[in-house]
Formats: structure tokens, C-alpha cells, sequence
């Protein structure tokens, strides 16, 4: 793979539309049992099978008669047809990312999902990269990335709406991981904002007990469900006030973790004190750095 090819999977244009299930008569995404029934529905030859891998041949769209090889996220089909003529096929439906001399050329198909062709003189080699898991993140089944639009009418199923502050956050209040009365914290306000990051406050309390213990519970709970930590900061200052020492610094309870092991997205929980109610509470962010990323560079477009 060519690297310039490899830096734009890396680092996708700015665009978000609706997941892609079919690459044409391929069932893209789903369990390999699933894809090898689709499969054989479309009087594919299965070579060989596993719950982790399918190779098959068989016809695919107006690329005639291809070879496949099958995995969760990677779909490589070998074509007997020309460049040229694969090539036109999709530029008609696909956007074009990158073209090298006619030799191998880049498609976005939805956000995270892309085709790259390359000329192999006696056939064309398609491969279809399903980069979803990698690069998105999760709250509660919601995929982070997404316009506000979409987003928060799914989380009003299990939230209420509060407030929005600062013009740019919407507050919704309700049950997070056993906890009533919690805030929920959404960036974004307006229908086409994209939402890089939502946020959860368990109810604050003026008891440091109370709190480094709902810390402590529920950093278990995400290391059980993501693994150990990439970062752990703990420095716990003994003291009389410990909710005073946590709101100037002195005290600091903080956890990232990166669920699918890339910096592009992260849950962080750390303790939060707040010095004018000599209070503290325990919050866990929700990151797609990567839409964050890209959200900053267009705004410096604005500057």
C-alpha cells in the first residue's frame, strides 16, 4: 500500500453519512456464519471457512467472476476485469479520495469505509477496509461522531433534557451505571453538529469517602469491560480537607483507557472537586479524538 494512501485511511476527509451493509451482492460488517449464508444464497464457491475468514469465488456486481478473501474488517476481491474499466464502475458511485498514475486509487464508500484499487496487469485487486471499530467509540450503543441530530433523540430513550450551556453543550439528567440523577453533558446544541465528546457527572457530594469510592467501583467496572488503563494518575494528598485538596491539585485521581487501543479515541474517569461548594464528583468522558481533530482544523478555517 502505497504511503500516501495509507496516511488518507489514517486521517479521513471530514464527511459522515449512513453505514454501508453491501459492497454490491457482499454483506459487509456482519458475523462470517452470516456473510457465508449471503454467500452461497448468491451461488458463491466457498473454499474455505472459518469464524474469522471466508475465501470464495463467485460474481460480484459487473466485475465478473472474483476471487474473495473475507475477514470482519477486510474484504479483498481479485478481478479479472481491467483497471480502467473497475475504476469507472465505482467512480460512479464513490467519491475519489487519491489516484496514483493509474495504478492504484482510493475510494471513501461512509465514514471509515473505503475502497483501494490497485492495477495488478492481469487483473484488479479491490480492497475494502472497514476501519469503524478502530477509529469510533461508544456511549451506551451510540456511536460518537455523529450529527446532534441523530444522536439525541436516542439518548432522550433513557435521558431528560435540562439545559444547554456555554452554546455549545446540551445537559440531560438521568441513570448512568446504577447512579440516579446524573448529568449528562453532549457537545453540540445545533441539528449538524457533530458530537466528538459526551460526558457523565454522578451526583456531587461534600463526603471524600463517598466519592473515591464511586471513583474506585467504576474504574473496576471499565478496566473488567475495556482492560487496564493506557494512564493512571493517582496522588492522594492526606489531609483534613481532601475535597479542598482536590480542587487546588494537590489530590488527583485519573484513568484513560483506549478501548481499541489508539490514541483516536479514549474514556477517561478522574474526580472533579469544586472549590465554591466544597464539593466533588466522579466523571467519565467519552472521546473521538480523531473528529475532534478533524472539527479544530476546520475551524482554524474560520480564523
Amino acid at each position: 500500500m502505497k504511503k500516501g494512501l495509507l496516511l488518507l485511511l489514517l486521517f479521513p476527509i471530514f464527511l459522515y453519512s449512513q453505514q454501508v451493509d453491501y459492497f454490491y451482492n457482499i454483506p459487509v460488517g456482519k458475523a462470517m456464519s452470516e456473510v457465508k449464508k449471503e454467500l452461497l444464497k448468491e451461488s458463491f464457491k466457498i473454499h474455505s471457512y472459518s469464524v474469522d475468514s471466508i475465501e470464495a469465488v463467485g460474481i460480484v456486481g459487473d466485475f465478473g467472476v472474483c476471487n474473495l478473501k473475507l475477514k470482519p474488517d477486510f474484504c479483498e476481491i481479485k478481478s479479472s476485469e481491467h483497471y480502467e474499466h473497475v475504476r469507472n464502475l465505482l467512480e460512479k458511485q464513490y467519491d475519489i479520495i487519491s489516484e496514483d498514475n493509474k495504478h492504484q486509487i482510493s475510494f471513501r464508500i461512509s465514514k471509515f469505509k473505503y475502497l483501494l484499487v490497485e492495477n495488478l496487469k492481469d487483473s484488479t485487486m479491490i480492497c475494502l477496509l472497514d476501519m469503524t471499530k478502530k477509529f469510533t467509540i461508544q456511549f451506551k450503543g451510540i456511536t460518537l461522531g455523529e450529527t446532534f441530530k441523530d444522536i439525541l433523540p436516542r439518548l432522550l430513550k433513557d435521558y431528560q433534557y435540562l439545559t444547554q450551556v456555554n452554546g455549545m453543550t446540551t445537559v440531560l439528567t438521568g441513570r448512568f451505571a446504577g447512579y440516579n440523577n446524573c448529568l449528562v453533558y453532549v457537545m453540540g446544541i445545533n441539528d449538524n453538529d457533530i458530537v466528538s465528546n459526551i460526558s457523565v457527572s454522578l451526583p456531587s457530594s461534600e463526603i471524600w469517602n463517598l466519592v473515591y469510592g464511586q471513583y474506585k467501583d467504576l474504574k473496576k467496572s471499565l478496566i473488567e469491560k475495556y482492560g487496564e488503563p493506557v494512564e493512571c494518575i493517582e496522588n492522594i494528598e492526606e489531609t483534613d480537607n481532601m475535597i479542598f485538596s482536590l480542587a487546588n491539585g494537590k489530590t488527583v485521581c485519573t484513568a484513560t483507557f483506549q478501548p481499541h487501543g489508539t490514541a483516536l479515541n479514549d474514556i477517561i474517569i478522574f474526580i472533579s472537586g469544586f472549590k465554591d461548594t466544597n464539593s466533588a464528583s466522579v466523571m467519565i468522558s467519552y472521546t473521538d479524538r480523531l473528529v475532534q481533530s478533524i472539527q479544530n482544523e476546520v475551524n482554524k478555517d474560520d480564523l
